[in-house]
């Protein structure tokens, strides 16, 4: 994975053979407090835990925008995001008392250069439990985002930053109802 300033990625990964990654509630949360540590070098716009697969909307900051986050930490980003799958999968094993590799091998990332594009994922990041038939409502997912836009939760996302990059509404009532509405191809995020 490389990353530059100033862009929006969609970072994905699974378990090997679909096997589920997350058994309880303790996993999805242990989980996002990890996410929550790429928060040093770029900004975390929205993820969403599914139980054999995660994604993860993120901006890297331009240095000029946040001079708190250098070239270096951009550098080291990749080796977080490694970081927090080898520590969760740490974790995982001991709780299950299993070995080996939890994640595949290699995690995606795909930058998301038009600014339409990076809000159709946003939604469909959002939307996944939904497709998938985990919940009839999209409140009703508690390990994604989707309350820290939707009831204004706390939460590891930097909601000024998405609002700003991805021109998300401020009105709460045409936020939710944009999240049901916006309609993506199911060919454009396939996972691969």
């Amino acid at each position: 994975m490389n990353f530059e300033a100033g862009k929006c990625y969609h970072i994905y990964n699974r378990s090997f053979e679909k096997t589920p990654i997350f058994l309880n509630q303790k996993n999805y949360n242990f989980f996002i407090k990890k996410l929550g540590s790429l928060n040093s070098c770029c900004s975390i716009l929205e993820y969403c835990l599914m139980p054999n697969h995660f994604h993860l909307l993120i901006y890297t900051v331009d240095i000029n925008e946040k001079p708190l986050i250098t070239t270096s930490e951009l550098e080291l980003l990749p080796r977080k995001i490694g970081t927090v799958l080898s520590s969760y999968t740490q974790a995982f094993n001991k709780q299950n008392k299993r070995t080996g590799s939890l994640f595949q091998p290699k995690t995606k990332s795909k930058e998301l250069t038009k600014k339409d594009y990076s809000l159709i994922c946003f939604h469909y990041i959002h939307q996944n439990p939904f497709k998938a038939k985990l919940v009839s409502r999209l409140e009703d997912w508690e390990f994604s985002s989707f309350n820290e836009y939707n009831l204004n939760r706390n939460g590891i996302c930097d909601r000024k930053q998405a609002v700003q990059i991805l021109d998300l509404p401020h009105d709460k009532e045409l936020f939710y109802k944009q999240s049901y509405t916006i309609i993506q191809s199911e060919e454009i995020f396939k996972y691969e």
